[in-house]
């Protein structure tokens, strides 16, 4: 086998690895049975470095220990869920408070212009979602558009983490495609196949193999 055809294999095996391993993070039932993969949190966490590990033949224990870490860490932080049900439903959850969720902190603290950017879509008088004008200060009676900005910050927070691990400015920046990947999860869910959470199951493949794809095209 060549290195260009042994390259498209590769590729396309780390790309099923994340988006199966990032759907049992997120719940995935064993066939036939009602029980969930056990350890399903960890599965993504281990995974995903092994395959970068591969990707760039760097099996030292330390790369692996820090990244198992990473992946763990940046995949736990709370609050995304909160953003994922808005994107789909457009309802902003009442415990989402802003000052005490941890993600909001960290948005503020290494995304200072990004979380500057998400105030001012949201907030801003003439910015125009859908065709229409959205009231100034009221960001939160516009559940989707909340949703998909800061689902795509918290993407930003993702990839931010693993970003530094890998050594890349680059895939720093890929979590940044969150929002959207959702989205597109939710139209599939809308138009292809109804995964019976408006486009949530779906989602969690595409974003594993999101981040597992840019991984590699990325680090290749």
């Amino acid at each position: 086998m060549n290195q260009y055809w042994f390259n498209i294999i590769q590729c396309i095996i780390i790309t099923l690895i994340g988006a199966f391993t990032f759907r049992v993070r997120g719940g995935l039932r064993i066939p036939r049975t009602d029980k969930k993969f056990p350890f399903n949190k960890w599965w993504f966490a281990v995974a995903f470095p092994v395959c970068m590990a591969w990707i760039i033949n760097d099996w030292e224990s330390c790369f692996l220990i820090t990244g198992i870490i990473a992946s763990e860490m940046c995949t736990s932080i709370s609050g995304w869920g909160s953003y994922i049900g808005a994107l789909y439903t457009g309802v902003v959850s009442e415990n989402d408070k802003d000052d005490l969720n941890i993600t909001y902190f960290v948005q503020e603290k290494f995304f200072p212009a990004l979380n500057e950017f998400r105030k001012w879509c949201l907030n801003h008088k003439c910015f125009v979602w859908l065709g229409n004008l959205l009231p100034e200060g009221s960001y939160k009676d516009n559940g989707k558009l909340y949703g998909f900005v800061t689902l795509s910050l918290r993407g930003g927070l993702t990839t931010f983490i693993l970003g530094l691990w890998l050594n890349s400015i680059l895939y720093c920046c890929v979590g940044l495609l969150q929002g959207t990947i959702y989205w597109l999860g939710g139209w599939t869910c809308r138009h292809i196949y109804d995964d019976g959470k408006n486009g949530w199951k779906i989602s969690e493949w595409y974003w594993g193999a999101t981040l597992a794809f840019f991984g590699y095209l990325i680090l290749k």
